[in-house]
């Protein structure tokens, strides 16, 4: 909802919440969290553009903020695969990232990525 309005999602997060309270036994605060703590990556990777060279790769590891942002997206672009109601997608998505099967996938093989290049391991802010 990039250029709606504050009620309007005010509504669907209203939605969300009691509809994962009556699919669960767990609290919606909890789930959230969970499904946030799950999906943040504990690795990202960084591309670099350079004059006249090649792109250069390397891993680092991303704030908080930026974790809890990439954790959210990730939660999103799942929700967009199931065709229903808005809150209906959110609901699934964040059920689902608080299992632990699925979304550790995505996790793996950025910390796949970030192991092959290691060669940049020898920065400070690495270690």
């Amino acid at each position: 909802m990039s250029s709606g309005k504050k009620s309007i999602c005010e509504k669907l997060l209203l939605k969300t919440t009691k509809s994962l309270q009556k699919s669960s036994n767990k609290n919606h605060a909890s789930l959230i969290k969970l499904a946030v703590i799950n999906n943040a990556p504990s690795i990202k990777i960084k591309k670099i553009k350079r004059k006249r060279k090649k792109l250069k790769e390397f891993p680092f590891i991303p704030s908080k903020k930026t974790r809890t942002f990439f954790a959210l997206k990730f939660i999103l672009t799942y929700s967009k695969k199931i065709s229903t109601n808005f809150y209906v997608q959110i609901e699934k998505g964040i059920l689902k990232g608080s299992e632990n099967s699925q979304n550790n996938k995505h996790k793996e093989n950025d910390q796949e990525q970030a192991l092959k290049l290691k060669k940049y391991s020898h920065y400070r802010w690495l270690i």
